[in-house]
């Protein structure tokens, strides 16, 4: 969940409620990731995952026509990895986004937790250190040449600008060790609604991490949709429920929603419309169906 706007009061009354009910809510987003979410590039078409290691992963998001890199995260885990593993018991997601303003900016994910990540600008030619949430130490990095890179534990991975190319210890992986996220199952037939729907259904289940970008480490409610439009279309409506809730086409009330919208509460929170009164939505417990009536749903967003 992400939320537009709000304070530190605001905040603190939902991670009561959350505390004392046991229930699903979230806190307000940080003015950065706001202010980040506005910069960033609307053209990413291309979403993948690769293993570099067994325990490690590199997330990519670019542009499909020309492989311009827009996005990439790493992603750490505490057991051995396969291809298309369901088991999301990561250590810790870094991620690095380029804005249009010719800068970077990175974050921390936060598993299962409900509050803000600490968002660092990175201006070409320079590096933040960040800390997992076990205290692992990691510098995020923007190459002069647009190059994004991470340096963990004596290690380093660098994802170039162009062509979807990873490194790790300066070696170029080869296609056999290469993992990539498999498509073989998205649906390429049938109407765009028949295709965001039955990719909604497949990358059902899985594990909330708040601000996740990663299909094997989890995925918070607006990456969780980001990920279905993408995968079904090729279209990126955002990672954040304010990017997606701005660029949205139409808006459409609730009780007039037609399948493959986005349902928006106006606050922080998405998911998408399946039809016959039901939507998926990503909270903790995974992206399940449930009925309308389960959340405060205010608008569909049509794109």
């Amino acid at each position: 969940m992400k939320k537009l706007f709000g304070g530190t009061l605001l905040a603190s009354s939902f991670l009561a409620v959350a505390l004392t009910a046991q229930i699903e809510q979230a806190s307000a987003i940080s003015y950065n990731e706001a202010y980040f979410s506005k910069l960033e590039y609307k053209d990413v078409t291309h979403d993948e995952e690769r293993l570099i290691n067994p325990t490690s992963s590199v997330t990519i998001q670019a542009v499909e026509s020309t492989d311009q890199l827009r996005s990439t995260s790493l992603v750490l885990y505490p057991t051995t990895q396969t291809l298309i593993t369901r088991d999301r018991s990561g250590q810790a997601e870094v991620g690095l986004r380029t804005t249009r303003d010719g800068q970077a900016y990175g974050f921390v994910s936060q598993l299962n937790k409900y509050s803000n990540t600490t968002y660092r600008q990175i201006k070409k030619g320079k590096s933040q250190t960040f800390y997992t949430p076990t205290g692992m130490k990691v510098v995020a990095g923007y190459t002069s040449n647009n190059n994004l890179f991470f340096k963990w534990q004596g290690n380093k991975a660098l994802v170039k600008s162009k062509g979807y190319t990873v490194l790790y210890n300066d070696q170029a992986r080869k296609d056999d060790t290469v993992r990539r996220y498999n498509r073989s199952k998205t649906k390429t037939t049938g109407t765009k609604t028949e295709k965001l729907l039955h990719e909604a259904r497949r990358l059902s289940g899985g594990r909330y991490v708040y601000n996740g970008q990663s299909l094997f480490y989890g995925l918070d409610c607006a990456t969780y949709t980001q990920k279905i439009y993408l995968n079904a279309l090729g279209v990126d409506i955002g990672s954040t429920t304010k990017a997606q809730a701005d660029r949205a086409l139409k808006t459409r009330s609730v009780k007039n929603a037609k399948p493959g919208d986005i349902l928006y509460d106006g606050k922080g929170h998405v998911g998408i419309y399946m039809g016959n009164g039901q939507a998926y939505d990503m909270l903790v417990g995974g992206a399940k169906l449930r009925p309308l009536s389960h959340w405060k749903w205010t608008t569909a967003l049509a794109y």
